[in-house]
């Protein structure tokens, strides 16, 4: 009896793991974001206003000649904020990145209305990420939070043998992540290949912002890599965190101009200098304002559109749905 009950409460924290929020893949796609639970601040603060304008000024300040990727800061300490931004890899144009980096960061002003560290993968295809918080995120990694998403069954799709497959993903897996970690610091990014038979190919996407060490990157990817054993026998999906972005699928996802990451530069990354005001040193400030914002949700197909797709927040276990609302000026 003692056995039955473990084995029923077993079941039962699976079950509540596994029971959130689900939709049909039948638009494009959806935006994936964490609001943690660190703390909030008071709305008209000035922790609020900086968290505004410096939200309001990130796509200003990212271009794919720097990587796509940009940190800075505004204000003093204890109302300081501070922000990184980065496009994906595969990103096809600087508008595209731009477009991005504004979408996503008046999207987390809605879905994290008053949490003081959020981050969002979203803002369109492909996806980019905005991540603000209290303290410095720069070279800083955060593994305890993250999202994934996968959808469609994999037994049901694959024309292969379940072994020879799980072979040739981990395979695959991982020497991405030695690829990719070993990118330079301006672009941690890489996409891969590989054959499963005649008629499928796996492709796979990472990427870690470049401001992780080497390590930390590898280990940030090899966490994501690890979020499948959750969500075994799916076909494709992603594993997203603060600092890195796991995405695989059995259909092209990604543009295929791009390969590997560049050898390092002994030349630091040209940045477009920024206005007077606003600071690229991440250990800099920014001088306090108000302004106003907006919001609006961009997203990106993740698989089939007949493919079931599972959400999970990592951290919390639960992904909260927050209507998305157009933010007029304050």
């Amino acid at each position: 009896m003692h056995s039955h009950s473990n084995g029923l409460r077993n079941l039962l924290s699976l079950f509540s793991y596994l029971v959130v929020s689900i939709s049909l893949s039948l638009t494009n796609g959806s935006t994936e974001y964490h609001c943690y639970d660190s703390g909030n601040f008071t709305t008209n603060s000035a922790y609020d206003t900086n968290r505004f304008l410096i939200l309001s000024s990130l796509s200003s300040h990212v271009t794919l000649d720097n990587g796509g990727f940009y940190s800075t800061s505004i204000g003093q300490d204890p109302e300081k904020v501070y922000a990184v931004a980065l496009c994906r890899g595969d990103s096809p144009s600087n508008e595209n990145c731009v477009n991005c980096i504004t979408a996503a960061s008046r999207d987390i002003l809605t879905k994290c209305p008053n949490q003081k560290e959020a981050f969002i993968w979203g803002g369109g295809t492909p996806e980019c990420l905005v991540h603000y918080a209290d303290h410095l995120v720069f070279g800083n990694l955060d593994l305890p939070h993250g999202c994934i998403e996968y959808g469609g069954n994999l037994t049901e799709v694959l024309k292969s043998n379940l072994t020879e497959f799980d072979q040739i993903w981990e395979g695959l897996t991982d020497g991405l992540v030695k690829k990719v970690s070993m990118g330079s610091s301006r672009l941690k990014f890489a996409t891969e290949e590989a054959v499963i038979n005649a008629l499928q190919t796996i492709y796979s996407l990472m990427q870690c912002t470049p401001d992780l060490s080497r390590s930390d990157c590898e280990l940030c990817l090899r966490q994501c890599v690890d979020d499948w054993n959750c969500c075994l026998r799916t076909a494709g999906g992603n594993s997203e965190r603060a600092n890195c972005y796991f995405g695989w699928a059995l259909y092209p996802f990604y543009s295929p101009r791009t390969k590997a990451p560049p050898p390092p530069s002994t030349d630091p990354p040209q940045i477009e200098a920024p206005p007077p005001s606003v600071s690229t040193d991440p250990l800099q400030v920014i001088p306090e304002a108000t302004s106003s914002s907006s919001s609006s949700s961009l997203e990106h197909k993740l698989g089939s559109t007949k493919s079931a797709i599972l959400k999970i927040d990592i951290d919390s276990l639960s992904q909260n749905e927050a209507s998305i609302t157009e933010l007029y000026p304050r």
